[in-house]
């Protein structure tokens, strides 16, 4: 989802930007390294943690 909390200045990438572009969207920062509470978790989430990435790259280890 979009982050609110950047400046209004700035453009803030929404879901629907990069469809069909061939890249994903990989997380920056995991959930799963964020599991102290339900708030640090979410905003994983956000697109300000989202990494356009080849499929190659984001699709396996």
């Amino acid at each position: 989802m979009p982050d609110d909390s950047l400046p209004d200045t700035w453009y803030k990438v929404r879901p629907n930007d990069y469809t069909g572009s061939g890249y994903d969207r990989g997380h920056i920062a995991p959930p799963a390294d964020r599991t102290r509470n339900q708030a640090n978790n979410h905003t994983t989430f956000l697109i300000s943690n989202m990494m356009l990435q080849v499929p190659e790259l984001n699709r396996s280890v």
